[in-house]
C-alpha cells in the first residue's frame, strides 16, 4: 500500500515573496515622502501669501490714513516758489508716480513731516523729512514699503465730482485744497489688480 507524499512544512517566506513585499513597501514609502512634501510645499506656499498680504494691506492702511490726515499746509521750496499741500504728478516716462503732502505729528513730542510716496515699478517707497519748509524728502532715504508691483495708476477727485490724474487739477491755483478722494489702482505679480477708494473726511 503506498503511502501519501508527505508535506514539507514551510518556514519563512520565499523570494519572490519578500520582492514583492519591498516594493510595495518601498511604493508606500514614496507616496508618504510625496504626500508629505507636497504638505510641505502647500504651507510655505501659504505662509508666504499670508506676508505678501499682510505687507499689501499694513500699505494700504498708512496710505490711506496719510491721505485721509493730509495736513492743508503748504511747504516753501525756495523763497519764492511754494509747494501745494497736497501734490500728485507722474515723473519721468516710465509710469513712475509720486505723491508729497503734509503730515502732522502723529505721536506726542514728533514734529510734522513732509513725506514723499514714490511709485517706481518695481515698488513702492516712502521718504520723510522733518523739515516742512526749504527741504524735500530724500529718494535715496526711501524706505520700500511694498514690492511686486507691475504698475500703477491715481486719480483724485475734485469738490464737483470731476476726477484729475495730477493735483492739484488744471487750473486750480490753491496750493491749501485738498481732494475729495483719491483712487489708487495697483496692478502686482502675484495678486492681479487691487484697487482702493479713499474717501477724505
Amino acid at each position: 500500500m503506498t503511502g501519501q507524499p508527505k508535506q514539507i512544512a514551510r518556514n519563512g517566506f520565499t523570494l519572490i515573496e519578500l520582492l514583492i513585499a519591498m516594493t510595495i513597501l518601498s511604493l508606500l514609502s514614496y507616496l508618504s515622502y510625496k504626500g508629505v512634501t507636497s504638505l510641505l510645499v502647500a504651507e510655505k506656499r501659504l505662509e508666504e501669501g499670508g506676508k505678501r498680504l499682510q505687507s499689501l494691506d499694513r500699505f494700504l492702511s498708512e496710505f490711506e490714513r496719510d491721505i485721509i490726515y493730509a495736513a492743508p499746509r503748504s511747504v516753501r521750496i525756495v523763497s519764492n516758489q511754494t509747494e501745494a499741500a497736497l501734490l500728485g504728478a507722474p515723473v519721468g516716462t516710465q509710469g513712475s508716480y509720486r505723491i508729497n503732502l503734509s503730515r502732522f505729528a502723529t505721536a506726542p513730542d514728533t514734529p510734522p513731516q513732509r513725506i514723499s510716496y514714490i511709485f517706481a515699478a518695481p515698488a513702492i517707497s516712502l521718504a520723510a523729512t522733518a523739515n516742512m519748509d526749504f527741504s524735500l524728502p530724500a529718494d535715496n532715504l526711501a524706505v520700500q514699503l511694498l514690492d511686486g508691483v507691475q504698475s500703477v495708476a491715481l486719480r483724485f477727485q475734485n469738490t464737483d465730482g470731476r476726477w484729475s490724474p495730477v493735483w492739484p487739477p488744471a487750473g486750480n491755483t490753491d496750493t491749501l485744497s485738498m481732494p475729495v478722494a483719491v483712487e489708487l489702482v495697483l496692478v502686482l505679480n502675484d495678486l492681479g489688480t487691487v484697487t482702493r477708494l479713499i474717501a477724505r473726511p
